[in-house]
């Protein structure tokens, strides 16, 4: 009987160990990984920086001339007042800015340029395309007194980002 024994529990123990070869599974130091091999691994870390730098455009846009031949132009005649024409600017900027219109008289003498409507803020919100339209039209006094003759003078817009 006890060699019966004796060779049941040799039994149990090489059918144990080859069960365990079977399964994949090993023991190492007393732990068992489980049947996976071991997988090694490796990782970086890489940082993303970006520097957004300061834009801003201005375009302006006359009834009388386009791109750098910007222009109004009228033929006064006494008696007839003047239209007011317009004056288009777009602004894109990606800071909030400031804006503003010089006027000079040139050889304007006796007229002057009256700005009758305006979309000109003072200042403006970032962003792209944003539109502002003057009105701009010629006054005199009395357009009998002024001399017959080319005039001339000039607006000057400034954007100014904050």
């Amino acid at each position: 009987m006890k060699k019966a024994v004796v060779l049941a529990l040799a039994v149990i123990m090489v059918l144990g160990v080859a069960g365990a070869a079977f399964a994949g599974s090993r023991t190492i130091n007393g732990v068992s990984d489980g049947g996976t091999p071991p997988r090694w691994t490796a990782s970086g870390t890489v940082d993303v920086t970006a520097k957004v730098n300061p834009k801003l455009t201005l375009t302006i846009g006359t009834d009388d001339g386009a791109g750098t031949a910007l222009l109004l132009a009228w033929d006064v005649t006494p008696g007839t007042l003047p239209v007011a024409k317009d004056v288009d600017l777009t602004v894109s900027s990606n800071k909030d800015y400031d804006i503003s219109r010089a006027y000079t008289a040139g050889s304007l003498a006796g007229a002057g340029i009256d700005v009758t409507a305006t979309t000109l803020p003072a200042t403006g919100t970032k962003g792209a395309n944003k539109a502002h339209t003057d009105s701009v039209n010629l006054t005199a006094a009395d357009w009998w007194l002024v001399e017959p003759g080319d005039y001339a003078g000039s607006l000057t817009y400034t954007v100014t980002q904050q």
